[in-house]
């Protein structure tokens, strides 16, 4: 018998976790528990380019650029070596972290344009991973919760998240969002 415990979330709220229950096993359709997950109105005016993944506004293009580049630091026990640091961005691009995370906000274009120059080059599409990421940076939802929101530990939603899990690529698809890679490459849209 599993009893459901409050747990208090980062919002305030209370929420019900059922203890020792397997998300696998409550489907909600898409491989998920039947939850309804609150998501945060974007702080930006909602247009359909909130949507399309594949449409990045300025701060994005800095943040994309800075998650794949190779990190100048070694490293360390607990850090994920797939991305620098805002510290390592703001020091290669010549500019102070202040100025950097301004940037990745979309509070300064004026600035952003002139900066641009300095990263811009033939990228790749984004990947599902870097749709997942996005998605969830467009929606200002923290990984805690959504694990929550989806009935499971933050570690296993880093997992499918690291690993651009179909079910939560259609997670995300049932939600709005466009511009995930079709099965034969072709981005959707």
């Amino acid at each position: 018998m599993s009893h459901a415990r409050p747990r208090p979330c980062s919002h305030g709220k209370t929420a019900s976790i059922v203890a020792g229950t397997n998300w696998n096993t409550r489907d909600g359709g898409n491989g998920f528990p039947k939850m309804g997950l609150e998501l945060r109105e974007p702080e930006t005016v909602v247009t359909a380019m909130n949507f399309d993944l594949q449409q990045l506004s300025f701060g994005e293009r800095f943040w994309l650029w800075r998650i794949r580049q190779t990190p100048n630091l070694p490293a360390v026990h607990g850090r994920r070596n797939d991305g620098m640091t805002q510290i390592e961005a703001a020091k290669i691009l010549g500019i102070s972290i202040f100025n950097y995370q301004t940037l990745e906000r979309d509070e300064d274009d004026k600035y952003a344009v002139d900066l641009l120059p300095k990263i811009e080059h033939e990228a790749p599409p984004l990947s599902d991973y870097e749709c997942c990421l996005l998605a969830r940076r467009r929606m200002s939802i923290k990984l805690e919760n959504l694990a929550m929101q989806l009935g499971m530990s933050h570690m296993w939603a880093l997992r499918l998240e690291r690993e651009a899990d179909e079910r939560l690529v259609e997670f995300w698809t049932e939600h709005g969002f466009t511009g995930f890679a079709e099965p034969d490459g072709d981005v959707n849209g």
